[in-house]
């Protein structure tokens, strides 16, 4: 029945027991009713609640990381000399460490 709810050829399956008794009919209109709202809705939702959980670990990760980097990034200014102003050495640590931390999961 399952199986019935899902596809579109369920007309197929319902005739034949539909023609031997007219009964069968309330019981494939609970079954479907059953299979479509309650349990194609149930599945649908754990798979949505999954993802969510994932995609908020993964953003939450990358906010962390973002973090860390922007930390690093102070740090290696506040070494800097202010005299010089910022030299492309210092430049370029900057970079490596801002794309290093925001993109490496820790």
């Amino acid at each position: 029945v399952f199986v019935s709810s899902a596809t579109v050829d369920f007309i197929d399956k319902l005739n034949p027991t539909f023609a031997a008794n007219r009964a069968y009919g309330l019981l494939w209109f609970v079954c479907l009713f059953l299979s479509n709202f309650l349990f194609l809705n149930l599945i649908l939702a754990m798979v949505f609640e999954t993802y969510q959980r994932k995609f908020s670990k993964a953003m939450k990760k990358v906010f962390q990381n973002r973090s860390l980097s922007v930390k690093k990034v102070y740090q290696i200014l506040d070494d800097a000399s202010p005299e010089d102003g910022i030299t492309q050495q210092t430049f370029l640590q900057l970079t490596q460490a801002y794309e290093q931390s925001a993109m490496a999961p820790k």
